[in-house]
């Protein structure tokens, strides 16, 4: 499964993304999927084994998001579902 972690402005995304590569975390800069109709614009995608450490740098950190979605594949179609709090974005990938 893979990830998306979505933002409300390019400013946080900017920062999201140095802070956690700072971390060694790999992340990839992308337009934000249509399917999620939220955010700047923008989000980081992150490797399947990455989603919970991620989460839990950029709370650390105090780095504001907006949302993390996993994506998946329906009917060969991508499709996004919400992880609503971090304890369950932790359960859903380790």
């Amino acid at each position: 499964m893979e990830a998306i972690i979505d933002f409300a402005n390019v400013s946080s995304a900017i920062i999201a993304e140095q802070v956690l590569s700072g971390d060694g975390i790999s992340t990839t800069v992308m337009p934000t999927p249509s399917a999620v109709r939220a955010g700047c614009g923008f989000c980081l995608r992150l490797s399947r084994k990455s989603p919970a450490a991620a989460v839990e740098c950029l709370e650390n950190n105090n780095v504001p998001y907006s949302g993390v979605f996993s994506r998946t594949e329906e009917q060969g179609r991508n499709a996004y579902i919400q992880l609503n709090a971090s304890a369950s974005i932790r359960g859903e990938f380790i």
